[in-house]
Parts: C-alpha cells; structure tokens; sequence
C-alpha cells in the first residue's frame, strides 16, 4: 500500500525531523483508516475487474471512485447459455457517481438483460493518480496525532507530576472537519 502522504510532508506539518520506519507506519496507520471511514481505495487501480449484480433499469453501480475510464463490460447470458458476452462500448456510458448504463436504443437486446445475481463483469480503472490535497492534508494531520499518542493516553502521572492530555483521547479518529473534507471522496458525501 502506497499511504496518501510522504514522510517529508509529515516532517513539514510536525516540524520535526522523525524516525522514517515510525513516520511512515503512522501514515501507512491513517491511509487504512481513511480507506476505511470512505469504503474507497482512492489510490488508483488499472484494470479492476469486478462481478456485480444487475440493477433494474440495466445498470450497475461500480463500487470504487473515481471512474476515470472503463475498459470492458460483459454480461453473463444466464438463459441462452452463450456464456460472457461483451457489450461494446458504444452501448453503454458511466455517471460520476459510479453508476454504468447501458444506452437507450444504443443497440443492446434489453430482453437479453440478466437477472440473476453476479451476472456482469466490468475491467474498470478508478481512483486518483495524484492523492487530491484535502486527503493528503488529512492523512498528514492523523499521522501526527497518531505519532504524539499512539495509545491514546489521556492523562500521564510521574510522581507528583500530573499531565492531561486536552483533544487528543481520540487520536485515531477523524475530526469533524477531517469527515467532512472526506465526505467528498465517498460513495455517498459522507465518511
């Protein structure tokens, strides 16, 4: 796994010159949670295939964004028993929301749509190239949290000495603002 940020860029937020293998296994630490909090890779992927369901309306919903190019779609003829047919790409276009369709009067066989489940096949790429910079600036500001507290400690006693820690119990959490940013990057604006 690539993380969504680098090592100089978490020493540029900290200020501090850090221990790279700790540097990067707290970035490494919040790309996972970020993919996690979004249900998305975000890095991109050349040539996913992925089987899915048909929809009502001879669609699909791709489950990972962006959909920056779709290289085939099949469809599984689960009556006539031809097997993985490939629809030409003419006969079917991608909203940005993910969802594949085919072309009205595009030249499909509409009656020929299957029904059963796993039936469509689609190679795909999606993701971004370059990490856009709220997720980067995300990324970044949770590795440091996760680099200061790891454990998330609230309070540290030596002796007579008493430190509570204000606003970082949570380290590994994503702030208001950090959702917020990430809800753009998601399936459904929320992370």
């Amino acid at each position: 796994m690539t993380s969504f940020a680098s090592v100089s860029d978490l020493e540029n937020f900290t200020q501090q010159t850090l221990v790279t293998a700790q540097a990067q296994e707290a970035l490494d630490n919040a790309t996972a949670l970020i993919q996690d909090s979004t249900g998305q890779v975000l890095s991109q992927v050349v040539n996913d295939v992925v089987t899915l369901d048909p929809l009502p309306g001879f669609a699909v919903m791709l489950p990972e964004l962006p959909v920056t190019s779709v290289a085939q779609m099949q469809w599984l003829d689960d009556r006539g028993g031809t097997g993985w047919n490939t629809i030409p790409s003419s006969q079917y276009r991608v909203k940005p929301n993910g969802t594949l369709y085919l072309i009205p009067g595009g030249g499909f066989d509409l009656s020929q749509w299957p029904r059963d489940l796993d039936t469509i096949q689609v190679t795909y790429t999606h993701g971004y190239a370059t990490i856009p910079a709220g997720i980067k600036a995300v990324c970044t500001a949770l590795a440091a949290r996760l680099l200061v507290n790891p454990y998330k400690i609230q309070s540290q006693r030596t002796g007579e000495v008493q430190v509570v820690y204000g606003g970082v119990a949570k380290s590994c959490d994503l702030w208001d603002t950090e959702q917020k940013t990430l809800g753009r990057y998601t399936m459904y604006g929320w992370a």
